[in-house]
């Protein structure tokens, strides 16, 4: 029977199914002791559907109508066939009954029943029933008010007496509504005419079989046809040559109920992403801790009854040892206070194994005292483990970062100053933090901070790497070169997110090259005193031997071109860019001093190449020093020997070959490669970033150069 805790009486539930009864298609199901244990129309669900699982008593509209429902349930139970049997009722309804065994076997029987009450044309001859006609407009008005599609439908039939087709002859508000149409639409038309979706869908060979069978017909399925995109169930049922069809748009259900699945995924997905939560109710009263699987797994409490529970202390000892105080002290203020409780600490499993946990839970009360404890529990082992890496990561770089011999600063975006490393502060001595932001700036040469400040606000407002060379006091209170160093560190949309720097200490280097420089001007000036005083020597020779005045003069000429080539191989000062000079041009001047006047011991071949930058001096010290080995033991050295230099440029280097004939038959290659060799190499392969190949021909020596083809040449 129903339970008299509903929201409404048995009495009131009655007269509703009465209602639905005398007015509606119902469908529903019973076992073999008439219990009603599946309620299936009307389709759409309401107070009538918790009839469900209650005795076929609860239809005592009339008693009249029970007893009959149980004879022909009792007789459809004993057959496979359908029972009908029409059944008048007390207040002139006609009610037609049909059942029908349920199931294959004995062992769990089932009748499903279909009650009809008077349906419009259900009396053949309208003569016959003067009271059909008030009857029908009541009907129809009655089933025009329901929430429910409700539809009638007429075989139609082929010469042969097949069914080919069905025709409607009424439809009721809802169904038009759902299907679109007004309901005068429906009468006389055809089904398969106006929505031939039904055949596609199998739905017309389901109504044929309820009308040719006799057999009810319920099902759940979407429609998407005829511009319908409908999720309905129906119930459909057999009425004279024709069938009753009563229907509900479940689409929105349909809809809410996939939210829920997706909204429940999700949900399971975080509990998932969250690395495992189990959860537990503390009984405080009766110390009895109840919790779920994965709680109990976590802690290695698993195997014991969970309806009994397990004390606190079997959870609370299973925390390592550093943690339980801290751990049982939130706990006995979440006691206190009636408040929340959050910790996170590490349990030794049934395995040994640690594992980290975030616990929150709450303390409940009652009259002030406390009464339960639920919570939830997170595994973090994983978080927790990737934290320790990273601080460890952390740790390791602090310690490499500090170990170089560099100062590592970094800033925002906008250029604020918010690292630097220990190095910085052992270089210049002053506190940490005092070079936050702009303090930095401070600490440079008084002159070099204009020139500083523009180059680093060019940097920010660019992007472009800062690099520039400046004092920076010691901590000794000396000023010490440095160069700075900046790049920028740009996220995945271009944008910089930080700067990274570094100053190196480059005082002792600027010093080494200052005396450097200083060597290389007074080795300029002895040399270019030595070309005078060997002029002058030459010069005062002459005037006592007239006979030598021509070789006096051509050796002169000769001195001056050296003293002129040697301008170029010695190294350029106060100037950061050295002169320019066209490749044929250079070498002419390194090699006219070793050939003299003789145009055809030396020839020069090749595109124009624009020769700039440092690699001027290191380039003909390269052909000076050849030059001089010819002259020494090469062609050179014997009237008839000659020398040819040519060029060429290829996708990215310049080939320069240096060739030797004429001159002494050439065994092999030298036993030991003299000073000037030694430095010949060097020039080429340090300062040029070439590469130099000595081959060794009888006929005399070739030299092969390959340079980048960089800033440094240009076509000219």
């Amino acid at each position: 029977m129903l339970n008299a805790a509903d929201d409404r009486t048995q009495t009131e539930m009655r007269d509703d199914l009465r209602e639905t009864v005398k007015q509606q298609l119902v469908v529903f199901a019973c076992n073999a002791q008439m219990d009603i244990v599946q309620w299936i129309a009307p389709a759409r669900p309401g107070d009538h559907t918790r009839l469900a699982d209650t005795s076929i008593d609860c239809l005592s509209i009339d008693k009249a109508l029970v007893g009959k429902l149980r004879e022909v349930g009792r007789i459809a139970l004993s057959q496979t066939g359908l029972v009908t049997n029409d059944l008048a009722l007390a207040d002139g309804v006609t009610v037609r009954i049909s059942a029908q065994r349920q199931g294959e076997t004995d062992a769990d029987p089932a009748v499903m029943f279909t009650l009809v009450s008077d349906l419009p044309q259900q009396h053949e001859d309208a003569s016959s029933c003067p009271n059909s006609e008030p009857r029908n407009a009541q009907f129809r008005l009655a089933l025009d008010g329901a929430l429910d599609g409700f539809m009638l439908f007429e075989s139609v039939r082929d010469g042969s007496g097949q069914i080919v087709d069905f025709q409607w002859s009424y439809a009721n508000s809802a169904a038009a509504e759902i299907i679109g149409k007004d309901p005068i639409w429906f009468e006389g038309r055809r089904l398969l005419v106006e929505m031939p979706g039904n055949r596609t869908d199998g739905l017309f060979d389901a109504y044929k079989s309820v009308v040719e069978r006799g057999t009810p017909w319920v099902q759940n399925f979407p429609y998407r046809h005829e511009g319908l995109d409908i999720f309905v169930r129906a119930v459909a049922t057999k009425v004279n040559d024709g069938f009753a069809v009563m229907f509900a748009d479940l689409s929105e259900q349909k809809r809410a109920e996939a939210r829920s699945t997706a909204m429940e995924e999700r949900f399971r997905l975080a509990l998932q992403a969250g690395g495992g939560i189990g959860a537990w109710d503390w009984d405080i009263v009766n110390d009895r801790v109840y919790a779920d699987e994965a709680f109990l797994h976590f802690f290695g409490t698993i195997g014991y009854d969970r309806e009994v529970g397990l004390p606190v202390s079997a959870f609370t000892d299973r925390i390592h040892p550093d943690d339980r105080a801290q751990v049982q002290a939130k706990i006995a203020e979440a006691l206190a206070i009636g408040g929340d409780f959050v910790a996170e600490y590490r349990v030794t499993d049934a395995e040994g194994r640690e594992r980290w946990a975030m616990a929150r839970g709450q303390c409940k009360t009652a009259n002030g005292n406390p009464v339960n404890f639920p919570g939830v529990l997170i595994d973090v082992t994983a978080r927790r483990r990737m934290e320790d890496a990273l601080l460890h990561s952390e740790q390791r770089l602090k310690a490499i970062v500090n170990s170089i011999d560099q100062m590592i600063w970094s800033t925002l975006p906008d250029g604020h100053h918010d690292y630097f490393n220990e190095r910085w502060y052992e270089f210049t001595g002053v506190e940490k933090g005092t070079t936050d932001g702009d303090g930095w700036s401070e600490l440079f040469h008084p002159d070099d901070q204009a020139r500083t400040w523009e180059t680093w606000r060019h940097s920010l407002s660019t992007g472009e790497p800062y690099h520039i060379e400046y004092r920076l006091r010691h901590r000794t209170g000396v000023y010490r070169w440095v160069v700075g160093k900046a790049l920028p560190l740009r996220g995945s949309d271009g944008t910089i997110v930080r700067w990274y720097g570094t100053c190196t200490d480059v005082h002792d280097l600027k010093t080494a090259e200052a005396q450097k420089e200083l060597i290389a001007r007074e080795l300029s000036h002895r040399i270019k005193n030595l070309f005078s005083v060997i002029q002058s020597i030459a010069q005062l020779s002459s005037r006592y031997h007239p006979e030598a005045r021509e070789f006096v003069s051509d050796f002169r000429t000769r001195l001056n071109a050296l003293a002129s080539s040697n301008d170029i191989i010695l190294p350029q000062q106060n100037t950061e860019q050295p002169g320019a000079y066209c490749l044929n041009e250079l070498l002419d001047r390194i090699l006219g001093p070793f050939v003299g006047a003789d145009d055809t011991r030396c020839a020069l071949a090749g595109p124009a190449i624009l020769c700039t930058g440092h690699t001027l001096t290191p380039l003909a010290l390269v052909f000076h020093e050849l030059a001089t080995n010819s002259v020494k033991y090469g062609a050179l050295s014997v009237p008839a020997g000659k020398v040819s230099v040519q060029w060429s440029i290829g996708e990215s280097s310049i080939l320069l070959r240096w060739q030797e004939t004429g001159g002494p038959h050439i065994a092999g290659p030298p036993a030991q490669l003299g000073f000037g060799s030694f430095l010949l190499g060097k020039a080429v392969t340090a300062q040029l970033d070439a590469k130099l190949d000595h081959i060794w021909r009888e006929e005399g020596l070739q030299v092969d150069v390959k340079l980048p083809f960089g800033d440094a040449f240009r076509s000219s």
